[in-house]
């Protein structure tokens, strides 16, 4: 084993951002222009899902969703669906040839419209008006997001 400070042998270089593009081609007024790729993260229907789902399982209310009902607690239950859309999200893209945004908007508004429906249950609707809520929370996202255009 080397003694602190022996690098055994290897060298160490430094590269400034500048040598950096050179290197990679990302030279555009001076500046680094290197991105790494953004895949798109738990949006607003994913959000409202799981803060009513934590919040209803909370106050005494039940989880509808088989996979997730045996967890038993609210804020792991939440947490959980939030990685089970994030998963969906993966799976239409990889295997399903969505591109990420059309997953993404796609998963989105079914999540939205889940979470519709936890408020219209919250308040106190009964199942039917309930899906009505679900349906219009949804084809609202839809729209609003403009999920056509990520689907062309």
């Amino acid at each position: 084993m080397p003694p602190c400070g022996d690098t055994g042998g290897f060298h160490h270089q430094t590269l400034d951002t500048d040598s950096l593009d050179r290197i990679h081609g990302n030279r555009a007024h001076g500046r680094h222009t290197h991105r790494l790729r953004e895949r798109p993260g738990p949006g607003l229907g994913t959000t409202l899902d799981a803060a009513t789902t934590a919040y209803a399982l909370d106050h005494g209310y039940s989880e509808a969703n088989p996979l997730l009902s045996p967890i038993g607690d609210p804020y792991l239950t939440a947490l959980a669906a939030v990685g089970v859309k994030q998963g969906i999200k993966y799976s239409l893209h990889e295997y399903g040839g969505l591109s990420e945004d059309c997953a993404h908007h796609g998963v989105e508004t079914a999540a939205m419209g889940a979470g519709g429906w936890n408020l219209a249950i919250l308040a106190g609707a009964a199942t039917g008006p309930g899906l009505i809520v679900g349906a219009l929370f949804g084809a609202g996202y839809w729209l609003w997001s403009d999920g056509d255009e990520a689907c062309r």
